[in-house]
């Protein structure tokens, strides 16, 4: 579970996944994120997937930073930025899949995979022709989330409220630990990458456009894009994002924060670092019954300093860890502590380079004819 392969960073593997060290790296006293990434942060969340505060970091073809106060998916010249630009997985709440669209989908892959219950849930759904009798009149799409959630009810819910849905249409989006998560994880999960297709164009659409309005195009280049996905507040459970954690953490978040004051973008000196990525400068000790004692510059989402609050309840596992003593490892000094895998900023960086691939051809063959 631990690999140490930085001086002053410890690394934590999750769910059998390293972290993603690729993305940040230390350079002297600092971490660092590649040229042509953004590295996007949400916090102090509200309901997800929603949060109060968010920075995307943008380091461009020359190496210089550039913040955003939102999400950079999130076009900002459409009327729906306000709401969703704190939105930490913005592409995943937006319409995006029509009725017929999510039921080709779910055919084609149930013909790959055993399933006693889609011949029984199918039944209902050719015989309608439309979202209406799930989700009210005039849902004409749903979102990449319900798309899979409701896949994955209709699969691995329990049989009490599979046959509420085959009676009375009833149906939960929200799961519980009565489902059959053995199943879902053996393979049912896998539909995703079905569904996820049409995110692809909203993601890159929103990203080009951005970069455009922040007059950031010229000085980046799509091919070489990096993504990283990071929560501040104390999550260390997941593994579809990056976290890190440091005691200085939170009041280096708000030095960046309160940079914007009333613009969406601060662009830095040239050399100039953000103070999010920067490292205390004092070593601290992991792996001891004391070690939670440092966590304790917590500054709130109103700015105000804090002991108490830096971890969440989430981070129960986490902690416990932490603070156990290790008998290998134990009074290790380090400066940052790096957990999760990014899958999911693998997953945005690889659909906009292939939607910039595809635009770049069609582009050609317009040229050409």
């Amino acid at each position: 579970m631990v690999d140490i392969s930085i001086p002053n960073v410890l690394y934590l593997n999750t769910n059998n996944l390293t972290s993603y060290s690729e993305g940040l790296y230390q350079k002297e006293n600092n971490l660092e994120i590649p040229k042509n990434s953004c590295y996007m942060l949400s916090s102090y969340e509200t309901k997800w997937p929603y949060s109060d505060k968010f920075i995307t970091i943008i380091r461009d073809n020359d190496g210089r930073y550039h913040l955003l106060n939102h999400n950079l998916f999130v076009d900002v010249t459409k009327s729906i930025f306000q709401k969703e630009k704190c939105n930490y997985v913005y592409q995943d709440v937006v319409p995006l899949i029509s009725y017929n669209e999510w039921l080709k989908i779910v055919k084609l892959f149930k013909k790959k995979t055993k399933s006693v219950r889609s011949k029984e849930y199918l039944k209902i759904f050719n015989k309608n022709k439309n979202w209406n009798f799930l989700f009210g009149k005039k849902t004409h799409k749903i979102s990449f989330n319900q798309s899979f959630q409701l896949f994955r009810f209709l699969e691995i819910s329990s049989q009490e409220e599979f046959n509420s849905f085959l009676t009375l249409k009833k149906f939960s989006l929200i799961p519980n630990n009565n489902w059959n998560w053995k199943l879902w994880n053996n393979g049912l999960n896998k539909i995703n990458t079905h569904f996820s297709k049409f995110q692809n164009k909203l993601i890159y659409s929103g990203f080009v456009k951005n970069l455009k309005f922040y007059k950031l195009h010229l000085k980046f280049n799509i091919k070489d894009l990096k993504i990283l996905i990071g929560r501040i507040d104390g999550r260390y459970a997941g593994v579809i994002s990056i976290n890190y954690c440091h005691p200085d953490k939170y009041l280096n978040f708000w030095k960046d924060y309160k940079q914007f004051k009333n613009n969406n973008i601060v662009s830095l000196p040239t050399n100039e670092i953000p103070n999010i990525l920067k490292l205390p400068k004092e070593h601290f000790k992991i792996f001891n019954n004391n070690t939670i004692d440092i966590f304790n510059k917590y500054v709130d989402k109103f700015g105000k300093q804090k002991n108490i609050g830096f971890f969440n309840k989430e981070s129960e596992t986490f902690l416990k860890f932490i603070s156990t003593s290790n008998k290998y490892i134990k009074n290790l000094p380090i400066k940052v502590i790096i957990i999760g895998s990014n899958n999911n900023g693998i997953s945005y960086a690889n659909s906009i380079k292939n939607e910039y691939k595809n635009h770049k051809k069609t582009k050609k063959k317009s040229y050409t004819n």
